[in-house]
């Protein structure tokens, strides 16, 4: 059995989330709030701590015990299989949600003559080829590449700095805390429940019972780059910002040193490249592990190269444009995701608990 460290989990969930939620974040919340985004972006630490409950709960409830493969241990074969294949259609979903998502980053900034099937399937080959490596290549990935996304990151906030207005984060709660709970509500379910997905390789942790730690880490690291980036695109771009569809690239774009050092837009397209590819093809992983367990498939890699290719189908033919993508994301998303990563898990654990309970009779 492949088995994952601490730190792999920690980076693979980090940069996973934060792949593209680099891209859109920022965007979404300068639908209700300006100023105060840097405090929406804080905010996310709410669903970080009910993702973090759920997954202590979980680790001290099921043994040895995927996430998909629990539905059935709690609600039995049928209705547990019931629940898997929702659970099954929530990934696929997101897996089409990131794919459409880069292919219009693409289509807008890189390639704007380039028919979107093509830009759509320059990937499924690298994405199946990784997926079929299975999670410890996974993992060394992320691993391997941390270092240089982290500077890839760190390196353009920091020369952003010197084109930053921070009088522009003020007046703060101008417009009261309805527009910053709006805006909250959108990071919080779309990328800080994700984190759930981690449980759906729970047996091939180093240390499962310590994944509430392991997620903790990741979302604190995600809550704070979360933060900053909020910060120096705001003052970076001001009121600009809610008529920008990519702000971090906007702002990167905006740095140069001198009259030779310039475009390092290049770079950050590079990075973000890395990390979508590391976040669909982990997440075509759980899926395809998850299919496994729902319809008792022998193998995961029998459902790779075929899952990889209908959800290409998906990202170009269940959304339409940007438009039909950003109204799903800010009306549909956050129900979907509550109930999802939410309430299902719970309410697994909770009807587990409570057969087993039953089972062993009260205690003395």
């Amino acid at each position: 059995m492949t088995i994952v460290s601490r730190t792999q989990v920690v980076y693979l969930l980090f940069w996973t989330i934060m792949g593209t939620g680099i891209l859109v974040m920022p965007t979404g919340i300068a639908h209700f709030t300006i100023n105060d985004g840097w405090i929406c972006a804080s905010l996310t630490s709410i669903g970080l701590l009910i993702t973090v409950i759920i997954a202590y709960a979980y680790s001290r409830t099921f043994e040895n015990v995927n996430l998909a493969k629990s539905f059935k241990l709690a609600f039995g074969p049928i209705v547990g299989a019931l629940v898997g294949i929702w659970y099954l259609i929530w990934l696929f979903v997101a897996i089409c949600i990131i794919w459409r998502e880069f292919n219009l980053f693409l289509e807008g900034t890189v390639y704007p003559k380039t028919a979107l099937v093509v830009l759509a399937a320059a990937l499924v080959i690298p994405i199946s080829f990784g997926a079929l490596h299975g999670l410890e290549s996974l993992g060394r990935t992320a691993q391997f590449f941390a270092p240089l996304m982290f500077l890839g990151t760190v390196i353009p906030i920091l020369l952003s700095l010197r084109y930053a207005d921070f009088s522009q984060l003020s007046p703060s709660i101008a417009d009261g805390w309805i527009p910053i709970f709006r805006g909250a509500i959108l990071p919080n379910t779309t990328f800080m429940l994700q984190l759930i997905v981690i449980l759906q390789v729970y047996t091939n942790l180093s240390q499962p019972k310590k994944i509430a730690v392991d997620v903790f880490l990741a979302g604190i690291l995600i809550v704070v780059l979360s933060v900053i980036i909020e910060i120096i695109s705001i003052s970076v771009l001001g009121r600009n910002i809610s008529y920008v569809t990519y702000t971090l690239l906007s702002v990167v774009r905006s740095i140069y040193l001198g009259e030779f050092v310039q475009r390092f837009d290049t770079l950050y397209i590079m990075g973000l490249l890395t990390t979508v590819y590391l976040k669909l093809t982990f997440y075509i992983y759980l899926t395809s592990l998850a299919i496994t367990e729902v319809f008792n498939v022998t193998s995961y890699k029998t459902s790779v190269i075929s899952l990889t290719i209908a959800c290409w189908a998906g990202a170009i033919l269940l959304i339409k444009d940007g438009t039909a993508l950003s109204h799903y994301n800010l009306s549909t998303t956050p129900a979907y995701y509550i109930f999802t990563a939410i309430i299902i898990p719970c309410t697994t654990i909770l009807v587990f608990r409570i057969r087993r309970r039953l089972a062993t009779g009260p205690g003395p």
